[in-house]
């Protein structure tokens, strides 16, 4: 008889973004499956960063991407620019820095799904439909309210401010979870012999970037994520 191979969740951790590192100035992204960036790099494998404007390449402003690899001159993000007319030229890379989100107890979410884009027609033998953009929809993180805590407390700003920001997930595995999102909702649940909790909704406006851990041999190498304070430094994997 098989074992489950299903992983646990017990001692995942939730972040949202802190203050971001330096900007590495990009020289060049080529076109790849895993694009190849050229930059006086000070990344590792495993660190988030945030792109600027890069010529060439517009759409990839404002992108989360995942380093894959890296060296002293260039690294590796896990985004395909195959399809893209043209080699990209300058641009930035801003590394993400994380606060972890005290009390969470669990989620529920990336619940959207791709809309269906009517293809029918007088031929047709039936209903034809192709699939549409895909839509990760909402995720709701359930929490122990602490009211001193810098994660809610970031939380409870960009929803007064109305700002989409990055979250991250890390599974125990070494598994991640990175995406953007606006906090839609922060609401209160009191009571009698209870704690103060809230069910936080936030609406995932993109896509979600999903990385594999990296297998240890020997040591543990598998990628670790910058967590703690907003003024903390640039995120780099160790």
């Amino acid at each position: 008889m098989s074992k489950s191979t299903a992983e646990s969740s017990q001692d995942t951790k939730v972040s949202i973004a802190g203050t971001p590192g330096a900007a590495i100035t990009i020289t060049a992204v080529s076109l790849a499956a895993q694009a190849v960036v050229t930059a006086a790099n000070t990344l590792a494998a495993g660190a988030l960063v945030e792109l600027g404007a890069i010529a060439h390449m517009p759409e990839l402003e404002g992108e989360l991407a995942l380093v894959v690899s890296a060296t002293g001159s260039q690294f590796v993000l896990d985004i395909d620019t195959t399809a893209y007319a043209q080699a990209g030229g300058t641009g930035t890379a801003v590394p993400q820095t994380w606060v972890e989100i005290a009390n969470c107890s669990d989620y529920n979410g990336f619940d959207g799904s791709a809309s269906d884009i009517e293809a029918s027609h007088m031929r047709s033998a039936a209903v034809e439909s192709r699939p549409g953009l895909e839509d990760f929809g909402n995720i709701t993180f359930n929490i122990g309210v602490d009211n001193a805590d810098a994660g809610q407390l970031a939380m409870r700003a960009a929803k007064r401010k109305r700002l989409v920001t990055h979250f991250l997930i890390e599974l125990p595995s070494g598994a991640l979870r990175a995406f953007s999102g606006y906090v839609k909702k922060f609401p209160e649940s009191a009571g009698t012999n209870k704690l103060l909790t809230s069910s936080v909704e936030i609406r995932i406006p993109g896509a979600v970037v999903s990385g594999a851990p990296v297998v240890a041999t020997g040591f543990d190498v598998r990628p670790r994520f910058g967590v703690g304070s907003a003024t903390a430094g640039a995120n780099v994997a160790t």
